[in-house]
Order: structure tokens, then sequence, then C-alpha cells
């Protein structure tokens, strides 16, 4: 429906005053959220950034119901619950634009070479990892080897790092491999 008003009657010859509008450059307000931290491990901060906008108020929300309204909010300590998507509402005078940033918060993987071993007589013992192996977690041994497990000949402090998709971590184990007495 249009509706006609006594301007839009008059011939063009004859109209006078001026017409107003509103005008925009369609570019909004972007917020443009951006983290450095969008893969982290358990008990790593979270970081969140939005472009700075005069005049602009914030207002974050997340998983396990984060909440923020500053520019650029960060959670201490991430644990698992805290993966997922953050979104930024950005409010100026007439205007308000959102966006959105993705997090994923990763466990540490479980490693555990047992207690120190003394081996009495033995040429050689195998080391594992003695928690569940994952196929996707990648091994490297103090002695280079890059395999779940390891056999070895001679007295020393073995390390394991266990790598998941981001986080490691490591055990360490002592062997003493001693002759038997005659």
């Amino acid at each position: 429906i249009y509706t006609l008003s006594l301007h839009d009657a008059l011939p063009i010859s004859i109209r006078s005053g001026a017409d107003f509008g509103y005008f925009s450059n369609y570019g909004g307000i972007n917020p443009n959220p951006t983290t450095t931290t969008p893969n982290i491990c358990v008990g790593d901060s979270i970081h969140l950034y939005s472009d700075t906008i005069s005049s602009a108020t914030y207002s974050w929300s997340g998983p396990g119901g984060f909440t923020s309204t500053l520019q650029n909010p960060f959670v201490a300590g991430s644990i698992t619950i805290d993966s997922g998507v953050y979104e930024v509402i950005v409010q100026t005078p007439g205007c308000e634009d959102s966006g959105f940033v993705t997090i994923a918060v990763h466990p540490y993987p479980n490693v555990n070479l047992g207690n120190d071993t003394l081996i009495c007589g033995s040429a050689s013992i195998t080391l594992q990892d003695l928690d569940t192996v994952y196929s996707t977690d990648t091994y490297l041994w103090s002695t280079t080897a890059t395999t779940p497990s390891i056999i070895v000949s001679a007295s020393g402090t073995y390390w394991l790092a266990v790598t998941n998709a981001v986080c490691t971590k490591s055990d360490t184990i002592n062997v003493n491999i001693v002759p038997l007495i005659n």
C-alpha cells in the first residue's frame, strides 16, 4: 500500500521544500569476533576479541553459561565444557550486529609408565604406556622412538610424551637393570 501526500500530488514544477531520507552505507558495525586460542588444552585461558567500535556496548555469551560485557573477555582455567560457539552482540545507537567464534578445549591425554623398576639379571624390559592407547595419539620417547612401547636394555631414566589433537602430557620411569649375583 502506498499513500500519496499532498506534496506527491502536486506537479513537479510547483513542488517546494526538501525530501528527507535515511541513508546507510550498508556496512553495519561488524564486530569481527576472533580468538588467538581456537584449540587449547584444559586449564588454558580462552581469549576473545571484538573490533573496537565507537560508542558500542558488547554482550558475549557462550557455553557453560558464560557471559561478559567486556569488549575482549577471557576465560581462565578452561574445562572441556567451555568448548563451543561464543557469540558477541555489539550495539551502538541505532545499530546492532553479532558474530561468532568457535573454541575447542581438549583434554590432556593419559600417560602412565608405572612405578620405577629394578630388574635383576634380565637383559631388557618393555616399557609402554599403561593407559589406553588411542590410534590418534602420537608418541615420542626419550630414545626418539615414536611407538607406544619400547624395549630397553640399559639402566636409566626414560620419558614418554603423548600428544592428542593438541595437548601433550609426559611421564618418566627409572629403570635399573642389575646383573644376577653368582
